[in-house]
């Protein structure tokens, strides 16, 4: 099959990341992109491995002007048989003129699972809404990459019968666990292994939540007689970020925060945490909690998304933005990490409980079986109407 997918963005993020892995280890099938802004960093990485990625540069004005009518032209001449649009902006935008103007089978994605996020811009809850209009007319299937995505969506509205889970999948061999990797990483830090290592992987941003861990880490450091860094990792987190840095100094913590900015070593910093927290105010499936735990990283995250589910019995879940519950959490991590063998057997069952659950192959066999049972149907339903077959 000839699959397009069509994101708004292959910069850093979760869903970009899930395209990457998905479209890099299938083999049975024919992908290539269409990103409605630019290639950034996925894109790059795309075109680099032999994919062919189309952009629309939507973020120039004259470009969204005319955006309509390049994806047009594109999906007209690509003839693919599934559209895999990935997002709220590509599954309205891109999937919409798709079911106009090809014959193939368009296939949403959903990434997230607070569908009331005020933190949205007035743009983007546009297009929420616009979504739920759409849901039921536009896509011949959703694929959610969270069963609690999944499950708000058709409470708010989206069709049930249409809409299936596909959780991610990771790359075992990149995420692994490596004492080597921890002892390299600590000595450029010029962090001693006896210090307790906390660390956030996540961009700068309010969904992220960044200061309830900050003033968490203050009360911590009041409480315990360890030494403790807090290492944050990611795009806009540097020491120029005035709203960050004034956050840090706020809360008398500076000397116990290092900030490392967007990195591609993931699994290095990963491997010299001791702990990964994630106190995100929203999540559909957190990239983030699998890969640490794949290094062998127990994990601290909000109830929010599939963390829960995802953690499982291998960390600690606390109620979103709860500074208190995140203490008492740090506190017991912290407490835990004492008992060497107790803490080993931690780090052994966090990963192996990924490993059983979220290979590259089950989210690609995932995609598709939604794909092959769509292309196999006879007839294609009418733009507006109802699915012929739904997908199991």
């Amino acid at each position: 099959m000839k699959v397009v997918h069509i994101i708004a963005t292959l910069d850093h993020g979760g869903a970009e990341s899930a395209l990457y892995r998905l479209i890099t280890n299938d083999n049975d099938n024919e992908h290539q992109v269409i990103c409605l802004s630019d290639a950034d960093f996925y894109g790059t990485r795309l075109i680099d491995s032999g994919f062919k990625v189309s952009v629309l540069n939507m973020r120039q004005i004259h470009r969204a002007l005319l955006a309509p009518f390049t994806l047009t032209s594109i999906l007209r001449k690509e003839q693919p048989d599934i559209i895999q649009t990935w997002m709220y902006h590509s599954d309205v935008f891109g999937g919409t003129i798709a079911r106009l103007v090809c014959r193939a089978k368009v296939v949403w994605g959903i990434r997230v699972a607070n569908i009331k996020n005020v933190r949205y811009g007035l743009m983007t809850r546009t297009v929420v809404k616009a979504s739920f209009l759409l849901s039921k007319m536009v896509p011949h299937h959703i694929i959610s990459c969270a069963e609690t995505a999944k499950d708000q969506h058709i409470l708010g509205g989206y069709p049930a019968g249409r809409m299936s889970v596909v959780a991610n999948g990771y790359d075992f061999n990149w995420l692994h666990q490596d004492a080597q990797l921890r002892r390299k990483m600590r000595s450029e830090w010029s962090i001693p292994d006896s210090c307790f290592v906390i660390g956030m992987v996540g961009r700068w941003h309010p969904q992220k939540n960044h200061a309830c861990l900050l003033r968490a880490l203050a009360i911590l450091l009041n409480q315990s007689d360890r030494e403790i860094k807090l290492v944050l990792v990611g795009p806009d987190i540097v020491d120029s970020n005035a709203e960050l840095q004034l956050a840090i100094e706020q809360h008398d913590v500076d000397d116990h925060v290092l900030l490392l900015g967007e990195r591609s070593d993931i699994p290095n910093l990963y491997n010299a945490m001791d702990l990964h927290v994630l106190p995100s105010l929203d999540e559909g499936f957190p990239n983030v909690v699998a890969e640490a735990m794949c290094c062998g990283t127990p994990c601290i995250a909000s109830d929010v998304g599939d963390a829960a589910i995802i953690i499982g019995e291998c960390g600690w879940v606390v109620p979103p933005n709860n500074t208190s519950a995140l203490v008492d959490a740090l506190s017991e991590a912290v407490a835990a990490h004492r008992d060497d063998k107790a803490w080993g057997e931690l780090q052994h069952n966090s990963r192996e409980s990924i490993l059983e659950r979220y290979s590259l192959q089950s989210m690609a066999d995932g995609f598709g079986a939604v794909w092959n049972t769509l292309y196999r149907q006879d007839t294609r339903p009418s733009a507006g109407g109802s699915v012929d077959a739904e997908v199991d």
